[in-house]
């Protein structure tokens, strides 16, 4: 797969198609808001298509600053017990704003060709373990997300637990 994706960034403009590479190795990439999996995938579309830069790196940070008022008011005292409750109502609304910039973006990337758009969500069983209940929060946001990008592709990777994947 990343021999795939390498060949067609490689391959020079016509045939460069958006992708993100999402590892849940990484700590800010979180399942229970699915905003820092889009905020990455913006940086990483800013630095495929110099043409939608300054827009992508724009939304990779409204996308960073939903999450973290939404974590601050979580902590704040007057959230309810349930700040998983608090934390997705506060993002929610900016969501799906998020979601179509995002898709503009890509469509300004790639203009009139049919190209897909691709997620690798790489070691998907880190955020399973990490936040099992969270798990339907992000297949709803993709499922969203599809409706605003119809040629996004969602690849999850998992490890077995002989190592391989």
């Amino acid at each position: 797969m990343a021999r795939f994706i390498l060949d067609h960034v490689d391959d020079g403009a016509a045939h460069r198609f958006p992708f993100a590479y999402l590892s849940f190795d990484r700590q800010e990439l979180r399942i229970d808001q699915p905003l820092t999996l889009l905020a990455d995938a913006a940086d990483q579309l800013a630095a495929l298509f110099p043409k939608v830069a300054a827009g992508a790196v724009a939304l990779g940070h409204a996308a960073r600053a939903s999450v973290a008022a939404a974590d601050a008011s979580r902590l704040a005292p007057h959230a309810s017990k349930s700040g998983r409750t608090v934390r997705y109502q506060d993002t929610a609304a900016d969501e799906e704003v998020l979601l179509v910039r995002y898709a503009g973006l890509v469509e300004a990337a790639v203009g009139d060709r049919d190209h897909p758009h691709v997620w690798v969500l790489d070691t998907f069983e880190v955020a399973q373990r990490q936040s099992p209940n969270d798990v339907d929060t992000l297949w709803a946001f993709l499922d969203r997300f599809q409706d605003q990008c119809p040629r996004l592709r969602v690849m999850c990777v998992w490890a077995r637990a002989d190592g391989r994947t």
